[in-house]
């Protein structure tokens, strides 16, 4: 099960599964061109290049009720926190032409190859089990237009994908703090001693 770093890790992973079909490309000759940035530190260059976006993260909905029986081996309240991660894809080119060939190619790679798993993973998952799915989503062009309006950008063709089920482990499981317990034994004992000294003093014979 993955750590809080799992989103990065995630993130350099669709690189890396970008750059292993692009640097085929005579116009892509550095991974650098695949860049982990916001359109609104990108520029147009000479050369192409392609940013991957994380513009918002939101909770699982399929694994949202899920308990610890659901996860084996885990404690009571050791529930991975399960999210889905949502990413802007937009290709930067000189020419439009070339920009719609790479978002082709982008969206053709992804539906060929929609689980991200194996030697694709880097960073801490890396030679783990994990497996994601990778799926074109359609957010509406209204919330597209709010994306690049928060951005202060001119609104560019750019495709939307989920990254999901991104699992992260539970620090610790929930513990019941025994200290009730002992305070509930230690009042009950209190009592007894007042009742007996009220019992032995002269006044409680008289």
């Amino acid at each position: 099960m993955a750590t809080s770093s799992v989103i990065g890790d995630v993130s350099e992973s669709l690189v890396q599964v970008l750059w292993e079909h692009f640097h085929q490309d005579r116009q892509f000759r550095s991974i650098d061109q695949i860049r982990i940035e916001s359109p609104e530190d990108m520029q147009v260059t000479n050369i192409p290049q392609i940013s991957l976006f994380l513009y918002r993260i939101s909770e699982d909905p399929y694994l949202k009720n899920a308990g610890a029986s659901d996860f084996p081996g885990r404690e009571p309240g050791a529930t991975p926190l399960s999210v889905t991660l949502h990413y802007l894809l937009t290709a930067y080119a000189r020419e439009r032409g070339v920009e719609h060939r790479i978002l082709g190619e982008v969206l053709q790679l992804f539906h060929d190859h929609p689980v991200l798993e194996g030697p694709a993973l880097r960073g801490g998952l890396e030679r783990s089990a994990e497996r994601f799915r990778v799926l074109l989503e359609s957010p509406g062009t209204g919330e597209l237009v709010r994306i690049w309006e928060a951005l202060a950008k001119p609104m560019r063709l750019s495709a939307c994908y989920q990254v999901r089920p991104v699992r992260m482990e539970a620090s610790r499981g929930w513990e019941v703090p025994p200290t009730l317990e002992r305070r509930t034994a230690a009042s009950t004992s209190s009592w007894k001693s007042m009742a007996s000294r009220a019992r032995a003093s002269p006044n409680a014979r008289a």
